[in-house]
């Protein structure tokens, strides 16, 4: 695989990452990341895969608008670090509490026999 390919397979894993995220299909978003993925909220909160899955599955939180702007992906063999920044809205329940978000991303992709996986995202807000 090209450093291309392996690009544009990233890129296509990431976007359906956030369609499954914005379709509430925490199945779908399951097996895009990592059974060990951590991810860790602009807030500075710190999730594992379970506990963010089940926040999804048991509608805690929707994600309404989710766009990625300035992005870059760079290989390095079997391993892909995405950066950029993502606007978006998301709604928690039950208190409908809507978030807006405007943050730089980090994103670390693996691939291996299944495809490319989520293993690491973290994003923190962007400087006004």
């Amino acid at each position: 695989m090209t450093a291309g390919d392996a690009r544009a397979a990233v890129l296509a894993a990431d976007r359906a990452w956030l369609d499954a995220l914005l379709a509430g299909d925490a199945f779908a978003a399951e097996r895009l990341m990592s059974p060990d993925c951590s991810y860790v909220h602009n807030s500075g909160r710190t999730e594992g895969r379970a506990a963010y899955l089940t926040r999804i599955r048991a509608g805690q939180v929707r994600y309404l608008m989710l766009e990625r702007h300035d992005v870059d992906v760079r290989i390095y063999g079997s391993a892909a670090v995405m950066t950029g920044y993502v606007l978006g809205k998301s709604m928690t329940l039950p208190d409908q509490r809507m978030h807006e978000r405007d943050a730089h991303f980090l994103a670390i992709w693996v691939h291996s026999d299944c495809g490319w996986t989520l293993v690491a995202y973290a994003s923190t807000r962007r400087a006004k």
